[in-house]
């Protein structure tokens, strides 16, 4: 499902648009799986830019991280 969140990182509020995929109990005959987000855009509270494109790995990788934190605790 498409999901909007709205996250601090390094002291910068971002914009966060992203696929979120929930999660799959594990069961006797299923190992079950992770919760899931994908980010395909980021944008600054006060730009109008995509800034995905400019992000390295690894802040991709710590931005879904945050992202998926706040979904699954709302």
């Amino acid at each position: 499902m498409d999901i909007e969140t709205e996250i601090t990182y390094n002291d910068i509020t971002l914009i966060v648009h992203g696929y979120y995929t929930q999660g799959e109990d594990q069961t006797h005959n299923y190992i079950g799986s992770p919760s899931e987000f994908e980010i395909y855009e980021v944008y600054t509270e006060t730009n109008e830019v995509n800034i995905f494109d400019i992000l390295n790995f690894n802040t991709i990788d710590n931005i879904e991280v945050l992202s998926l934190e706040q979904i699954e605790n709302k």
